[in-house]
């Protein structure tokens, strides 16, 4: 029985025998149930050990697994940070990479908005969809928002030019140094340079055009003049060497027709016939300074003159010369307009512009001539378009008569151009107050158009200081020792030297020849000192007149020399003393009396 119920039930009865045999009988049973629990628990217990020792074993897998469990969860961990760091690092590279876009598309619209050059975007039909305000100004338009939208094909003075440029971007994706000619919006033409890209789609065909525009118009036109002036500067060349030819047969012809009429009787038809050579020799001798003015290489005879005082004295013989019917108005504005210049060029400047004036007012008109001082201050200007920066005199031809059509204006300076159909025009008029004006270091400009007359405006350097004049007398005294003067002639062309010598020996000086340089320091070692005048040509072959000059005043230094030549250039290096020694310039063509009076005056000097 079970000891608790065994205590109780001596507790209540004494002792187990006296407890009542109903109650014994259920104690039994108690006892019975006790006594299966104890077996029941037991059993329990084992079950319990076993599940113990199966939760035991299930509990050390279940730390393997979750050991197991816990490395991948670290692993993975490890993996998640690592890349959750790349992850870190591309979104910041994304961030810089989203920065310089957005900075380059930031310059790149500055670039575009701010471009001298007009920059357009079009459709492949010629629509504008965008450009910069340089193309907003450059074509015409007010804004950008009045352009947006707009047709480009109106703008081409030749539609084909368009067609040509597309045909090329489809070709080869780009088109560039296309050379257009557009009409603005504002009734401007405008000549550009356009350099195009294709922007394709994901098919390859083209579906916008960007289109760069530089405006070329201005440098166009001072190529142009560039040109022009390249061209007149080439054609002056060539006509004055062949001026300088022309001189050297003009000054034997002049001067043997000279000889001749000295030598005829008065009265004869031999005196007759030399006087009309003489009369061709001089128009000749005309013909030829109009080309050396129109190359720059005639001489000059430049001393101060009061252009006002010019324009005076010019007007009298001017009023013969046009007529009549056409009024000559004077406006002398100018203050101070003294310059420095050649009379004779200034007065043929004049006369030339008022004979062209006078052509052009065949019924009559008005031709007016004003001065004026003008300070040329524009640092840019070249003798291309425009005088050079200083101060001038301006005298400015107008006249009212038919005009110069704009097609003709740029060909008016070129020699032997000629509207006229008069045989007698030689087409130097203009010409040669274009070299005048150019040689004097000035520029001319004209405006004109067709039925709305002419203005003629010469820039002059004005010439504020005039330092006075040294009057030499034209008198001469005959030289008594011309007999023991020997005078050295040198000059590669055989009728002038020949005629030199001719006029030399004629009036008592002994004359030596030579043909050039070296063959006359070969006839100066031969006269063993004796010649004492050198009168020589500057353009030769080989050795040039100044340094055969020099090389015979280093053997003798008192040596005195006379240079001849067509050319004006010359004459700066020529015509002064040098280093104290005597020399002279004559230019050719000469008479011989002119030669006669230069070797003389040379003789006296000291």
């Amino acid at each position: 029985m079970h000891k608790l119920l065994e205590r109780q039930l001596r507790k209540c009865f004494g002792s187990v025998e006296a407890t009542p045999a109903a109650l014994r009988g259920v104690l039994d049973l108690v006892d019975q149930a006790y006594v299966q629990s104890d077996l029941d628990r037991g059993l329990l217990e084992r079950s319990m050990d076993l599940v113990s020792e199966e939760l035991l074993g299930a509990n050390a897998d279940l730390r393997l697994e979750r050991e197991a469990l816990e490395r991948r969860v670290e692993e993975r961990t490890q993996e998640l940070q690592l890349a959750n760091r790349a992850l870190e690092r591309e979104v910041e590279q994304r961030k810089r990479i989203n920065k310089a876009v957005q900075l380059s598309e930031e310059k790149y619209r500055a670039l575009f908005e701010e471009s001298l050059d007009a920059i357009c975007v079009l459709t492949v039909d010629g629509i504008l969809l965008d450009l910069n305000q340089a193309a907003v100004q450059g074509l015409g338009f007010d804004s950008k928002e009045q352009a947006v939208g707009q047709s480009v094909l109106h703008f081409y003075v030749n539609p084909d030019d368009r067609q040509a440029l597309v045909a090329e971007l489809r070709a080869k994706g780009f088109a560039e140094g296309h050379e257009l000619e557009l009409n603005t919006l504002d009734d401007r033409r405008i000549v550009v340079l356009a350099s195009s890209v294709g922007l394709k789609d994901a098919a390859g065909e083209i579906v916008q055009i960007r289109t760069t525009l530089r405006d070329i118009t201005d440098s166009r036109a001072l190529q142009g003049q560039l040109l022009q002036a390249q061209k007149l500067e080439a054609i002056g060349r060539l006509s004055g060497g062949v001026a300088h030819e022309f001189n050297n047969l003009l000054t034997s012809v002049a001067g043997c027709s000279e000889l001749i009429s000295l030598a005829a009787d008065p009265g004869s038809e031999t005196f007759s016939l030399g006087e009309e050579i003489r009369a061709a020799a001089a128009r000749g001798v005309d013909l030829t300074q109009r080309l050396l003015a129109f190359g720059r290489r005639q001489s000059l005879v430049e001393r101060h003159l009061d252009l006002n005082h010019v324009v005076a004295n010019v007007l009298s013989l001017l009023r013969r010369l046009i007529g009549e019917d056409i009024e000559i108005v004077t406006t002398l504005e100018a203050d101070e307009a003294s310059i420095l210049g050649d009379f004779a060029q200034l007065e043929q400047v004049l006369v030339n512009l008022s004979i062209n004036a006078r052509d052009a007012m065949p019924h009559g008109g008005r031709l007016e001539f004003a001065t004026r001082n003008v300070e040329v201050s524009d640092a840019s200007s070249s003798p291309a378009n425009g005088p050079t920066p200083g101060s001038y005199v301006v005298i400015s031809v107008r006249d009212t008569g038919t005009g110069i059509d704009e097609s003709i204006l740029e060909y008016i300076f070129e020699p032997f151009f000629t509207t006229r159909e008069e045989v007698e025009r030689t087409g130097l008029g203009l010409p040669t107050v274009h070299g005048i004006v150019k040689q004097a270091g000035g520029h001319v400009q004209v405006a004109s158009s067709a039925g709305q007359g002419t203005t003629f405006e010469i820039f002059w350097p004005s010439a504020l200081e005039d330092p006075g004049e040294v009057a030499e007398s034209s008198s001469r005294e005959p030289m008594s020792d011309a007999e023991s003067t020997v005078i050295l002639v040198v000059d590669d062309d055989d009728g002038v030297r020949s005629l030199t010598s001719r006029v030399l020996k004629k009036h008592g000086y002994t004359a030596i020849e030579a043909s050039g340089g070296e063959e006359a320091l070969e006839l100066y070692s031969q006269s063993e000192g004796k010649v004492t005048v050198l009168v020589s040509d500057v353009v030769m072959p080989g050795m040039q007149g100044p340094e055969l000059a020099e090389r015979l005043r280093s053997q003798s230094p008192q040596i005195k020399v006379l240079l001849m030549s067509g050319y004006s250039e010359t004459l700066a290096s020529s015509g002064r003393k040098s280093n104290g020694r005597p020399s002279a310039f004559l230019q050719k063509p000469f008479s011989p009396s002119d030669l006669i009076a230069e070797v003389e005056k040379l003789l006296r000097a000291s």
